[in-house]
């Protein structure tokens, strides 16, 4: 009978490991963002929404079309324990001494990487792409 619950004990200690590695690794996923730039647009920031001040990333383009690709966590939080909520993001774009808001951008949570293009082609022109 021992033998038994010493047995149940580690299956279920493994299930428990297994259950906390799955989850680390669905939260710790990130989005892969491709960003085009024109030269029109002097700089491009993307911003955490729980954080407006500190940028994630900042693409100056020195007026040339310019490419970058960032990569975003995609979940709020590492949790071992469960899957937490997907991570939101929102960029802005300068021109000269203007800065323009612009699209919220949100990430999917998941086993496999989600993948976006986020066009920008002048201050207040973009297009944001799933693919």
């Amino acid at each position: 009978m021992k033998k038994i619950g010493s047995i149940a004990v580690i299956v279920i200690a493994g299930v428990a490991l297994l259950w906390m590695a799955g989850m680390s690794l669905l939260n710790a996923q990130t989005t892969r963002l491709q960003v085009h730039v024109t030269g029109t647009v002097d700089e491009v920031r993307i911003f955490h929404n729980n954080d407006t001040v500190n940028p994630v990333a900042i693409i100056e383009t020195a007026g040339r079309d310019t490419t970058q690709v960032i990569h975003l966590r995609s979940a709020e939080g590492p949790s071992p324990f469960h899957q937490t909520s997907p991570a939101s993001y929102f960029f802005t774009t300068r021109q000269s001494d203007q800065v323009f808001p612009g699209k919220k951008i949100c990430c999917e949570t998941g086993l496999f990487p989600h993948r976006l293009t986020l066009t920008i082609t002048g201050p207040e022109e973009w297009q944001l792409t799933d693919r």
